[in-house]
């Protein structure tokens, strides 16, 4: 006899269609010869993220679909997550459905991940214990909410911990130590995209099963639904997914969740000889299947013959539909409007608009972008948002251009995991030139100072940057925390970016200080600006853009400390 634990897809503010998958994953349990299946938390509802949360009428048919579940329960015990109102406050709930009867039972813990949008469970300060019948035995359960590797657990007679609450994926950071504890763990896992706003995070499932050294010894599937029979004592240990391939896999797996969403089954992607749009082409590929994606090369004069080569041989390496359409005449017809019509004031005075070098640069990413739309429209599909994290940091995007687009799955990705990501799919698609493409240093190509053939390219050194504006974003830290790490003859080390690079890119000081204080002002000033207009992202780092956080446009500061290390440094 074993426990079952019920790894689904749990559909948002949908409990019909989650009580139905309910039932069918008990009766499978049952006839696998399970006492005791343990779904997750809000297994009926799904994590609401918005007015929903207070909904009367779904919070009333969650509460008829538990009472469906219990009256299911009549020969195995049932354990899930509910949404629940009493005395006008909503909140999470765990339920156990024993002998088709229905009853709350107590959870440690006071907060789930997204706390801050759905009401958490009431605080439980004891440890107290319910039984469940495991392994042809009745066995003392800890149920836990919220994330329990952030505190250890207390002491308790419990035999065994079940933490309902699935954590969602986050990628590239090493997970914090499990808490020390006498007990083994389940961590429940669901499918699924969650969004907060902006932000919309994944569920991977890779529900856990750790024992007290904190091992795995049994795992379910990654990105896929599941029902897993378990003995709690004994196992192998087993290594979860990781790497590279754990990277791709999860953007196609978000790129995917995304489009089912919101009923999109194609997707159009400007497909540039860069390494970004080459990556979304991989993805979206994926998720969606090669008859299902389109990509456009739009070149301009400044496009070089190598990424426009490369930009088709991303096509055919990928077995993709592919067109090319030159914007030169249509841009030249722009151009010339504007030199020939002008505002006109009271007294005839006439105004022709300056089309500078650096606005003629906006307006072709942004006519990249209309082309882009109009095929989107056309095709019934979407159109994607190809920027990386470093990218949308800064700013470093046009309005309506290249920063448009329905989804943005690389949005939470700094440039060195678009490269990783990237040579994984290399390995999948031999005939795609991915390696080639990375070889390029990357350019927007809109302008001769732009141009690849001479080396020339963006303004940011992803090898260096990429790691400062993590630093500020991910890390929490300040100007004046990035000069004095470069004073202290640490800044590299504490950044994580190759040792040496730091003196290689800056000559002195003060080269230093004028990039620190020109990224910063990106950062929060431009950047910030332009995040708040961006589309939907992939959130899968600790800190996404995009949560429910205010972002306050135009502010900026550099504080005394950074002031007088300064000072110090080119005095």
């Amino acid at each position: 006899m074993t426990i079952a634990i019920a790894q689904m897809r749990v559909a948002l503010a949908d409990p019909r269609k989650n009580k139905q998958q309910m039932l069918e994953l008990i009766q499978r349990a049952r006839i696998a010869g399970a006492e005791t299946i343990i779904f997750p938390e809000f297994a009926l509802c799904g994590y609401l993220a918005d007015e929903l949360v207070n909904d009367e009428g779904l919070i009333a048919d969650c509460a008829a679909a538990a009472q469906a579940i219990a009256a299911a329960a009549a020969d195995i015990q049932v354990i899930f997550g509910n949404l629940h109102r009493e005395n006008g406050v909503t909140e999470s709930r765990i339920f156990l459905a024993v002998n088709s009867q229905l009853a709350a039972v107590p959870a440690l813990g006071s907060a789930n991940y997204f706390a801050s949008t759905i009401l958490p469970a009431p605080a439980i300060s004891s440890t107290q214990t319910i039984s469940l019948p495991i392994d042809g035995k009745e066995r003392k359960v800890l149920l836990l909410l919220g994330d329990w590797r952030e505190q250890p657990l207390p002491d308790t007679d419990a035999e065994l911990a079940i933490a309902l609450s699935p954590q969602p994926l986050i990628i590239g950071d090493a997970k914090a130590p499990l808490p020390q504890t006498k007990l083994p763990v389940i961590q429940m896992g669901s499918i699924g995209l969650v969004s907060l706003g902006k932000a919309n995070y994944l569920f991977a499932g890779c529900s856990s099963f750790y024992n007290t050294d904190q091992q795995v010894i049994a795992a379910g599937a990654a990105f896929a639904e599941g029902l897993y029979l378990w003995h709690i004592d004994g196992g192998e240990c087993i290594a979860a997914p990781t790497g590279d391939a754990l990277l791709a896999d999860a953007l196609v797996a978000g790129a995917g969740e995304f489009c089912a969403s919101i009923n999109a089954s194609r997707a159009v992607i400007g497909i540039s000889g860069g390494i970004d749009s080459a990556l979304a082409a991989c993805v979206y590929r994926q998720a969606l299947g090669a008859d299902n994606v389109y990509l456009i090369s739009m070149p301009s004069r400044f496009n070089s013959t190598a990424t426009k080569s490369l930009a088709q041989g991303m096509a055919e390496g990928l077995g993709l539909n592919f067109m090319t359409m030159p914007i030169e005449a249509g841009l030249a017809l722009f151009y010339d409007s504007f030199a020939e019509d002008a505002f006109t004031a009271p007294g005839e005075k006439k105004t022709y608009v300056q089309l500078t070098d650096s606005v003629k640069e906006n307006v072709m990413a942004r006519e990249r972008a209309r082309i882009l739309a109009a095929a989107a429209a056309g095709l019934g599909a979407i159109f994607t948002c190809n920027g990386n994290k470093a990218e949308l940091s800064v700013g470093y995007a046009t309005f309506y251009g290249d920063l448009a687009g329905a989804f943005a799955a690389q949005a939470d990705l700094w440039k060195y995991q678009v490269y990783a990501a990237s040579h994984h799919f290399q390995g999948l698609f031999p005939d795609a030139p991915l390696d080639q493409i990375a070889a390029i240093r990357p350019s927007a190509e809109l302008s001769p100072n732009q141009d690849v053939t001479k080396g020339l390219g963006d303004p940011l050194i992803y090898a260096y940057h990429d790691y400062l504006l993590k630093s500020w974003v991910e890390g929490g830290q300040t100007p004046a925390d990035t000069l004095l790490a470069y004073r202290n003859g640490r800044l590299e080390e504490e950044i994580g970016c190759a040792p040496g690079l730091v003196r290689q890119l800056f000559a002195d000081a003060a080269s230093l200080i004028a990039d620190i204080e020109y990224w910063w002002r990106m950062y929060r000033v431009v950047g910030t600006a332009k995040r708040i207009q961006a589309p939907p992202l992939l959130a899968l780092s600790v800190k996404p853009f995009g949560e429910p956080t205010p972002q306050v446009q135009g502010a900026y500061y550099f504080d005394e400390c950074f002031m007088q290390l300064k000072k110090e440094l080119l005095g």
